[in-house]
């Protein structure tokens, strides 16, 4: 139901995983921390940048206390098979790279629009983007939205 960052720089795996909790719809909650620890960082960017702060635990149950509800009807629902992931090669990520770094253009985009945009599927675009953002090609803005990096480093 959501994601709980209490620490990380901020380009850590806990960031990424934040973000990846966003794109997916679950609420993310951040542990503040002070503004002179570089593990901090991460935390306090996310509650800048909408993040439920969460100073003990009922802050996160307070928050999902309606979803509670949902997620409890949800699990009694019978379970749909499991997606089977693509594999994908590492010339065709990079085409889709390329694609996806024209498809931005010098604006910014929904991870959505670029789904569409692109034609592949979720797990294909999220492997792409990953390999994006780890190159510094691109940055994740709030509401699910991509933007390139101007001068981003030239791997991909």
């Amino acid at each position: 139901m959501g994601v709980v960052v209490v620490e990380g720089t901020p380009k850590s795996g806990s960031l990424i995983t934040a973000r990846f909790a966003l794109d997916q719809g679950r609420e993310v909650f951040a542990v503040p921390g002070s503004p002179l620890d570089p593990r901090a960082q991460g935390p306090n960017n996310l509650i800048r940048d909408g993040a439920v702060l969460v100073r003990n635990v009922d802050d996160i149950l307070d928050e999902l206390s309606n979803e509670a509800q949902n997620y409890t009807e949800l699990r009694q629902r019978p379970r749909a098979e499991p997606q089977v992931i693509e594999n994908i090669d590492d010339s065709t990520l990079s085409a889709l790279t390329q694609q996806i770094l024209s498809e931005i253009g010098s604006g910014s985009v929904t991870v959505d629009e670029l789904r569409r945009q692109c034609q592949v599927s979720a797990p294909i675009l999220a492997a792409a983007l990953l390999e994006l953002e780890l190159a510094e090609r691109i940055e994740r803005l709030p509401g699910s939205k991509i933007s390139a990096i101007e001068g981003g480093s030239s791997a991909g």
